[in-house]
């Protein structure tokens, strides 16, 4: 059995989240994550899966915890299409010390997650110490930093995980105008993993790799302040990294570019879908299919990866086409 839950930021006054209608009936869709969350059960019976929408920005400081998820998942997918920043799709928007944090087993599908405070120490996703068993993966999600000061702030801050492949990120972009893109730690080789992860343009560094031990494959890293890549190595295994600097390598056993020159579709919107002519990218990333952590085998966006580029997005060719339009063109 599976339980769907609908969040609506168009809705008026939230209901009980039975279904996706804007008009506060008592079964219309929940207005806020955090009035999801605080009405999931204590104990799963089944898979639960929130589905998030609208285009007002939910403004909500949420945090998933203190349930048993037991053998079952709890699933949070919004509606981001998977490339640039796009306000008419759904939004968890926070400020200061009011980040989404995630303290239980979680899979985040498609979300934008934004965090324009003023504190210098906030992030937009905060993953704190799991139970034994648990883990969090994030898929085609795009988290930013905004707002003033956050001298000691990230997009998204790790707790040291406790466990192999404990925090996966696959497809996701991070993007810090203030410091550090992700921070990460601990005793744990493969503790936190990154797969075709984009991190561009950030004040400080791209992947801050504390200890060492996070596994990166895939990942471009670009445009950052300070190094693209930070911590002195990766955990064994880290292939086909790409960097504007000459770090790549040194967190890839093998296939590392290093002084890469990319071009994207359009940064100042968010945009880093990879354009025609580039050698450093495109072709270059390793086949991550029958990965053994966590096969996949579709980009940020949807689209199948068929050459496997580095990053978060697969070239389309003449023009990126998002997969819904791909097939209504297919159907004419």
């Amino acid at each position: 059995m599976a339980q769907t839950i609908y969040v609506n930021t168009a809705n008026g006054t939230s209901g009980d989240g039975t279904t996706n209608e804007t008009d506060s009936s008592p079964d219309s869709a929940f207005k806020t994550l955090q009035e999801a969350e605080a009405d999931l059960p204590a104990t799963f019976t089944e898979d639960i899966t929130i589905m998030c929408e609208g285009a007002t920005d939910d403004t909500s400081a949420v945090t998933f915890t203190g349930y048993d998820v037991s053998t079952f998942t709890l699933t949070v997918i919004g509606d981001y299409s998977g490339f640039g920043w796009n306000d008419s799709e759904y939004i968890l928007s926070t400020t200061d010390g009011g980040e989404l944090q995630v303290s239980t087993d979680l899979i985040l599908k498609n979300i934008q997650c934004i965090n324009g405070g003023t504190n210098n120490t906030r992030w937009a996703l905060q993953v704190n110490t799991l139970s034994a068993g648990d883990f969090f993966r994030a898929e085609n999600c795009i988290f930013r930093i905004t707002g003033t000061g956050g001298t000691g702030s990230y997009c998204v801050n790790c707790s040291d995980p406790a466990a192999v492949d404990e925090q996966i990120f696959v497809n996701c972009v991070f993007v810090n105008d203030l410091h550090d893109a992700l921070i990460t730690g601990g005793a744990v080789d493969g503790g936190t993993v990154l797969y075709n992860c984009t991190l561009y343009g950030n004040g400080g560094n791209g992947i801050r790799n504390d200890s060492q031990q996070a596994l990166l494959k895939n990942c471009l890293s670009y445009n950052n302040t300070e190094s693209d890549y930070s911590g002195g190595g990766a955990a064994t295994g880290s292939v086909t990294n790409l960097s504007e600097d000459t770090t790549a390598t040194t967190y890839s056993d093998s296939g590392g570019v290093n002084s890469a020159t990319i071009t994207f579709e359009d940064t100042a919107n968010y945009d880093f879908r990879l354009v025609a002519g580039d050698t450093d990218a495109i072709g270059a990333a390793t086949d991550l299919s029958g990965d053994s952590v966590f096969a996949f085998n579709t980009d940020a966006a949807g689209n199948t990866r068929s050459s496997w580029d580095i990053g978060a997005h697969e070239f389309q060719g003449g023009g990126a086409i998002h997969p819904i339009m791909h097939h209504i063109r297919q159907q004419e």
